[in-house]
């Protein structure tokens, strides 16, 4: 059971993220129509919805028996999440403000459109940065760089160890 919604998730997830165009199609939005700024909106949204299935995935692996890495990877993966949160959207409107000059210089003025080009560009930066989010967290994780989060009564608490020799 967990295992299907876990799937569909991440099918909505990998959708919203590569083809999200497929998704104002397959769900019809009166008040959000398809346009290119609503395509690039829901392009971080399939970002976040992608790390967090990773964040789920990774905490259900967490078993007997528990790897150092795979706990840091986990953890890096949490932080990833939380700064992605207030980093996609911002990353969005970059994205947009210096796309939008190339549309209009080839004359794509139709908000409708959907051009070919942009759209590979758009799934290809996107894909970039979950791909990069996620060496980077098993990169850090494998080296040993991630916090040492420990659970007190259900909240989480993060622990610094402190070495006094050096």
């Amino acid at each position: 059971m967990i295992a299907t919604v876990l799937l569909l998730f991440s099918g909505l997830g990998l959708v919203l993220l590569i083809r999200p165009a497929l998704h104002f199609r397959i769900f019809p939005n009166p008040l959000m129509r398809d346009t290119p700024w609503n395509r690039l909106q829901m392009r971080p949204l399939g970002l976040i919805l992608c790390l967090f299935i990773l964040l789920v995935a990774t905490s259900g692996w967490n078993g007997n028996p528990k790897t150092e890495v795979l706990d840091g990877f986990h953890n890096n993966i949490l932080i990833a999440l939380w700064v992605s949160l207030f980093a996609a959207p911002v990353i969005s409107w970059l994205v947009w403000r210096f796309s939008v000059n190339f549309l209009v210089r080839r004359g794509h003025i139709d908000s409708t459109m959907e051009d070919p080009v942009w759209e590979r560009g758009m799934t290809l930066i996107f894909c970039s940065i979950l791909s990069f989010i996620v060496f980077i967290a098993l990169f850090l994780a494998a080296t040993g760089h991630h916090p040492q989060f420990k659970g007190s009564l259900g909240t989480s608490v993060v622990f610094v160890r402190w070495d006094s020799s050096g």
